[in-house]
């Protein structure tokens, strides 16, 4: 019966931080501005390039162990 009432309290208390979680980002969701808004005419372009890189990673054949990490 005692481990029952702490996990109620423990539960009606993660219950109580929720709301406030949930209540938190719905200021935070109210005050973001909506993309349609935001930056008009640059919703095409990304906000940064991404560019491919090519690395080149040694292959490990069994043998010293100790060599291959060093150059990976």
């Amino acid at each position: 019966a005692e481990i029952l009432e702490r996990m109620e309290r423990l539960e009606a208390g993660n219950a109580s931080k929720f709301d406030k979680i949930y209540a938190a980002l719905d200021i935070l969701i109210e005050q973001t501005p909506s993309k349609q808004n935001h930056g008009a005419g640059l919703n095409n372009r990304a906000p940064f390039q991404v560019r491919n890189v090519k690395l080149e990673f040694p292959r490990f054949d069994g043998t010293n162990v100790h060599e291959w990490i060093f150059r990976a």
